[in-house]
C-alpha cells in the first residue's frame, strides 16, 4: 500500500503553487489521474493554475479568481444584472467604522474576502462587533495571508432561506449536481449545520 503525505491547512506551504504542484506530481507518478480540482474555495485559483500547466481540463485563472473572491463574484453578478445585496469592500478597520457610522442600515454581514464554510462571517450591528470580526480576520491572515487576505466585505443583511447549488462545468456544459436548502445557525454567526 502506498502511503500518501496528508496536507493540512495549517501548513503554510500548501498555498504555495510550487509546493502543491510538487505534491500533485508525486501523486501523478503513482496514480492515473483524470482531473484535478478543489472542493475548497481557498484552493480553486491555485489548482486552476496547476491543472492548466499540467494540461488538464480546468477553468481559466480569471474565472477561478472570481469564484473564490466574494468581492469579484458580487461584481460579476452585478455586471450580469443578477440581484445582489448591497456590498462594500474594505481593507482596514477604520474604513469599515466610517462606513457603519455613515450608514442608515443597522445590520451588515461581515465577510472575509476569501474563504468558505462561513469562517469569519458574522452579523454586525455595532463598531464593537466590527472590531471583533476584524481582529479574528487578522489572526486568520497571520496564519496564511494567501488564504485569508486582510480584506472584507460589509454586505446588506437579508433575512430568509439560503440555498446552495453545486455544479460542474465540462466543455461548456453545466451539470447540476444538486440544489440544497442549507441549514444555518441563528445570527450573529452563520455556521453551516447541514443541508
Amino acid at each position: 500500500m502506498v502511503e500518501i503525505e496528508i496536507l493540512h491547512i495549517i501548513d503554510k506551504k500548501i498555498s504555495d503553487v510550487t509546493f502543491l504542484k510538487k505534491k500533485i506530481l508525486e501523486l501523478l507518478k503513482i496514480y492515473k489521474v483524470s482531473a484535478i480540482y478543489s472542493t475548497s474555495d481557498f484552493f480553486i485559483p491555485i489548482v486552476s493554475v496547476i491543472a492548466t500547466e499540467l494540461k488538464f481540463n480546468t477553468i481559466n485563472k480569471l474565472s477561478a479568481e472570481i469564484f473564490s473572491n466574494k468581492y469579484l463574484f458580487r461584481k460579476k453578478q452585478k455586471k450580469l444584472n443578477y440581484y445582489t445585496p448591497e456590498f462594500h469592500k474594505f481593507s482596514t478597520l477604520e474604513q469599515g467604522k466610517k462606513f457603519i457610522e455613515s450608514s442608515s442600515r443597522k445590520n451588515w454581514v461581515f465577510k472575509p474576502l476569501k474563504g468558505n464554510e462561513s469562517i469569519g462571517v458574522r452579523l454586525i450591528s455595532s463598531y464593537k462587533e466590527l472590531e471583533e470580526s476584524f481582529k479574528f480576520l487578522k489572526k486568520m491572515s497571520r496564519l496564511n495571508s494567501v488564504l485569508f487576505p486582510l480584506e472584507y466585505l460589509l454586505e446588506e443583511y437579508i433575512h430568509g432561506d439560503i440555498y446552495s447549488c453545486e455544479f460542474l462545468v465540462d466543455n461548456n456544459q453545466v451539470y447540476i449536481l444538486g440544489v440544497m436548502d442549507r441549514i444555518i445557525s441563528d445570527p450573529p454567526y452563520f455556521i453551516e449545520l447541514g443541508y
